[in-house]
């Protein structure tokens, strides 16, 4: 889309300084598909059709180049695209629940009743509350944690194996950019401990909800629905058997873990949990800096 005139006038009004009105560029244009988190197209830009003509469009915010004459790019302010890049799928109507689920009924409504408190689900649904998408459903199982009596609970979005999401989500690639997954190794917690030294102190801190609490781009949640008891629900955070929801956990947790670093403090990130070694005396304060740092991530929405 283009900068329109009437946003050009009005833009160029809240600036009076003659030199910021020549600075701005009136001739940028931008990409409707990638505010959505939708352009699969692995580019800064690209060409696309508009009234009939081809234009040059720019991956960038929308929002920020009308309001700040800023090119930025950050597609995830409202949620995490999945990865799903394989275009459109056939639609799979109410998939026979796993056993995990049909033999366990009194925990899956348990479960269900936790995540609509927590507003991580949508439901209950008769019908597809998506005007301008289709509805992808897949069969719900829980399998058994290593604690006593507790189970998880798994959406198979594997399913069917020749027509599904997972199949569609490429694990070397996210949002055009390459993934390089790695998790910390004991040797860098052992370095950690050496450059603090003796005495120091260790403390381990994780997000509640792990996978639970990082929100989907509001654009794919129609990929990962489910149903229950004749109930449809749609999942509004990561769902757990998504193959990407490793991945943008870690990028999560890695985020929170730059931020500590430029305040001076060095963490490790494994998936949702948190490592820091640090002198007796300081440990304390360190934990709950980084406690108020997930609380105001918590605030302002980009955690559930």
């Amino acid at each position: 889309m283009l900068i329109g005139k009437k946003v050009l006038n009005k833009t160029a009004s809240r600036f009076s300084d003659k030199s910021s009105e020549k600075n701005f560029d009136r001739k940028v244009w931008y990409c409707p598909l990638y505010q959505r988190n939708k352009c699969y197209i692995s580019k800064d830009g690209h060409n696309l059709e508009i009234a009939g003509k081809s234009r040059f469009v720019q991956h960038i915010c929308a929002t920020c180049l009308r309001e700040d004459k800023a090119k930025m790019k950050h597609p995830e302010k409202f949620g995490f695209p999945i990865g799903y890049t394989a275009g459109d799928i056939v639609d799979i109507k109410t998939p026979r629940n796993l056993g995990g689920a049909r033999d366990f009924t009194d925990f899956i409504l348990k479960y269900l009743k936790k995540e609509l408190e927590y507003k991580a689900v949508i439901g209950p649904l008769k019908v597809n509350p998506f005007i301008y998408s289709s509805l992808v459903l897949f069969p719900l199982n829980s399998v058994p944690k290593s604690t006593p009596c507790e189970r998880r609970v798994i959406l198979d979005l594997s399913f069917p194996s020749e027509n599904c999401i997972n199949a569609g989500i490429d694990k070397d690639i996210y949002l055009g950019e390459s993934v390089n997954l790695t998790y910390p190794s004991v040797d860098d917690f052992i370095n950690l401990i050496k450059l603090k030294g003796r005495h120091c102190g260790i403390f381990k801190r994780d997000l509640k909800r792990a996978y639970r609490q990082i929100p989907i781009d509001p654009g794919d949640i129609n990929f990962v629905g489910f149903h229950w008891k004749n109930h449809i629900f749609v999942d509004r955070v990561l769902s757990m058997g998504l193959r990407s929801s490793a991945h943008i956990c870690q990028r999560v947790t890695s985020s929170v873990v730059y931020m500590m670093k430029q305040s001076g403090y060095l963490l490790l990130n494994y998936l949702d949990e948190f490592a820091r070694v640090e002198k007796s005396e300081d440990g304390n304060f360190v934990f709950d800096l980084l406690g108020r740092l997930l609380d105001s991530l918590l605030m302002i929405g980009h955690l559930l």
